[in-house]
């Protein structure tokens, strides 16, 4: 081999370890992003939650989520609210369906807005851009969405898991009330259930 050939493998080399680190440091920067994509929340029925309550056969249980599981389900702790694990399970013998979800701070009776997922994403982010920052902002807002409760069927039997949001500024220090709404598919009938739970 001659030394021009040499030198253009030792060039070719030294581009590919360069390219190497670079994508090294960028998935490092991304790792608990990426992750947290394939995460799910640990199942539990509700009666194995810190706070229950049950009407009707169906039972309902709320935790907070700490640090470390925020961290391995969305990549980050969430900034600005207080995040709960919440689940519904159905023991009855008819299928329910969540009709509506509200966190009220127990003091005021206001609402938080568990629902608006935009408001917790613009809150939470810090992202200043570039294709990293879209990446993960991507990323937040996919889990965000997958792994909120959602307003959904829950089948004889089943139980069903998310994440609720309660605005850290609107909800006081004695903590606030989850309130249900669930529709049976039996019949045209409504039933709320209430659970307190602490900040």
């Amino acid at each position: 081999m001659d030394k021009c050939d040499g030198d253009s493998v030792m060039k070719t080399v030294k581009t590919l370890v360069a390219a190497l680190v670079l994508m090294g440091a960028g998935g490092a920067l991304a790792d608990e992003y990426v992750d947290s994509e394939d995460q799910t929340l640990r199942f539990r029925e509700a009666v194995f939650y810190a706070q229950t309550a049950s009407s009707n056969g169906v039972d309902v249980g709320i935790d907070r989520l700490s640090e470390d599981e925020q961290v391995r389900i969305f990549g980050k702790v969430i900034s600005g609210y207080v995040p709960y694990n919440v689940a519904v399970t159905n023991n009855s013998g008819v299928r329910v369906y969540i009709d509506d979800i509200q966190l009220l701070d127990r003091a005021t009776q206001s609402s938080t807005a568990p629902d608006d997922l935009n408001a917790v994403l613009l809150k939470v982010s810090s992202f200043r851009g570039g294709n990293r920052d879209h990446l993960r902002m991507s990323i937040l807002r996919t889990n965000l969405i997958s792994k909120s409760l959602q307003s959904v069927i829950v089948a004889p039997g089943d139980t069903v898991q998310g994440i609720v949001f309660a605005e850290e500024a609107q909800l006081g220090e004695g903590g606030g009330n989850l309130q249900l709404r669930l529709q049976s598919l039996e019949r045209v009938a409504f039933v709320e259930i209430e659970v307190p739970f602490s900040r």
